[in-house]
């Protein structure tokens, strides 16, 4: 008898129904929960005429970096990013337009490799600023050794 007590009152409203709780749980926690943690690998190969003879690398010092060396004629670039308070629509509109993008640029000799936008300002959203980790790695062919930081020779 008391559980019917129970069940009518929670039926008919004069107490909050656990259901009505979790709706609103959902309604507040769902749309924080949308934002969080992304990441994406992103490969772009680039090709390395013989005639190039030095690559010179300069990405900016917070971004991770690490040079391999492999059997090949051609380069690739590795990239991770991992991105926290975002969206993968955020993301996704990021990697359209070019902000992670390497652009090989030929001068005689030597194959510079930089960014195609050199400055990326912070991605700023109602949630406040994107935090935004990127870690580049570069494949190089091995005839390329290094002769000091950020350049390579082909030997």
């Amino acid at each position: 008898m008391n559980h019917l007590l129970r069940l009518s009152v929670l039926v008919n409203g004069s107490q909050p129904c656990l259901m009505k709780n979790w709706i609103i749980f959902f309604i507040l926690v769902l749309p924080t929960a949308i934002f969080g943690q992304l990441k994406r690998d992103i490969h772009q190969p680039f090709a390395i005429s013989d005639t190039i003879k030095i690559i010179t690398v300069n990405f900016p010092e917070a971004d991770s970096l690490s040079v391999q060396f492999w059997p090949s004629n051609n380069g690739m670039m590795e990239l991770n990013v991992d991105m926290v308070e975002a969206n993968d629509a955020i993301l996704k509109y990021a990697i359209e337009k070019g902000r992670y993008e390497i652009l090989p640029k030929k001068n005689g000799e030597i194959l510079a490799l930089t960014y195609k936008h050199v400055k990326r300002p912070a991605i700023e959203t109602k949630m406040g600023t994107v935090g935004e980790t990127i870690q580049l790695k570069l494949f190089l062919p091995d005839s390329f050794k290094p002769i000091k930081k950020g350049e390579y020779k082909r030997e």
